[in-house]
């Protein structure tokens, strides 16, 4: 059996899943952040999957997303995805220290990053800034921030006839992501454990973005522990064999 419970830190709403009676206990830890336009509870599927094998998972609601809705302006909803790519970045480290930390709530420092889309690539970004992060699971993400800004300003493009930021904006705002791209970021010699998961067909986040990258790493890094499933009937969404690979993973990695 297990055990949910609702809390915030600092003003994040979290959803957290452990195994009944180990509620307060130390245990090897996953943090799960959502997609873009979803919101904590989408997940809670792979928290009971992991729940039940001995994990806590911790489950955040991104800034502008389910009860932080009103955090955000619609314009910055509909146009802020960086913005809240950075901002739940920062709050993984937040989570970390000052809740999961302070109580002595992970186990011998094993604690994992993962997400879905948005979160897989708050996942890979955050791998550029934080050394306590133990593995890391990418369900439709890209660790490519810099092409992924240029697909997703053609996208306003086409949406709007023109884009919402200036020049000015853009090259500042891909100033700012430089530093988070995991592609230009990559460290061999502190490589952690790495999970990709993509479908094929994905029209939302490319394919190619996950599937370059894990041909990066094992070319420049034979050694390196990465996986990459590749679903090629799957569009944008994590298929049932997508989750029991990616829990079945994380049982052997952490």
């Amino acid at each position: 059996m297990i055990t949910l419970r609702q809390t915030s830190v600092n003003h994040i709403p979290i959803i957290e899943a452990m195994p009944k009676g180990q509620e307060d206990a130390p245990l090897p830890t996953l943090l799960f952040w959502h997609g873009w336009t979803s919101y904590k509870e989408r997940n809670l599927h792979y928290a009971y999957f992991l729940a039940e094998k001995g994990y806590r998972i911790v489950l955040p609601e991104a800034t502008g997303h389910g009860e932080r809705h009103a955090e955000l302006t619609e314009t910055e909803r509909r146009f802020g995805f960086w913005e809240v790519v950075l901002q739940s970045i920062h709050e993984s480290d937040v989570i970390k220290k000052d809740w999961l930390d302070r109580h002595h709530l992970v186990q011998d420092s094993r604690i994992a990053l993962a997400g879905t889309s948005m979160g897989a690539i708050i996942t890979l970004g955050a791998l550029t800034q934080y050394s306590w992060i133990s593995a890391a699971i990418s369900l439709m993400g890209t660790p490519y921030y810099m092409s992924f800004t240029d697909a997703l300003l053609e996208q306003y493009k086409i949406l709007l006839g023109e884009l919402p930021y200036t020049d000015e904006q853009i090259d500042q705002l891909k100033q700012q992501l430089l530093g988070y791209d995991l592609s230009r970021n990559f460290d061999p010699s502190q490589s952690i454990p790495m999970f990709f998961w993509h479908g094929q067909k994905d029209d939302k986040v490319p394919f190619s973005g996950a599937q370059t990258f894990y041909e990066k790493v094992k070319y420049e890094a034979p050694e390196a522990s990465i996986e990459f499933v590749v679903d090629e009937q799957a569009g944008h969404e994590v298929t049932r064999a997508g989750v029991g690979a990616a829990v079945g993973w994380l049982e052997k990695h952490l």
